[in-house]
């Protein structure tokens, strides 16, 4: 799986503004130039949380390479 880039907070609150203003995912696609499921993403996490910042993963973090040579 390739990794994605996180889009800029500012950029994530427009995104919202735009939506509760009443505007269309594919309008406010256009207008930031930003692929629409990106945006459709984006919102349904402000939706369902409330927050449109980006949440800590799920599972155990991997452990860094000095931490695994101490023994």
């Amino acid at each position: 799986m390739a990794k994605t880039k996180e889009l800029p907070q500012k950029l994530r609150d427009k995104i919202i503004s735009s939506h509760l203003k009443g505007l269309g995912y594919k309008k406010i696609s256009k207008e930031l130039n930003i692929p629409r499921d990106t945006i459709g993403s984006i919102i349904r996490k402000f939706d369902t949380y409330g927050t449109d910042a980006n949440l800590p993963g799920s599972g155990r973090k991997p452990k860094t390479e000095q931490s695994s040579q101490v023994k």
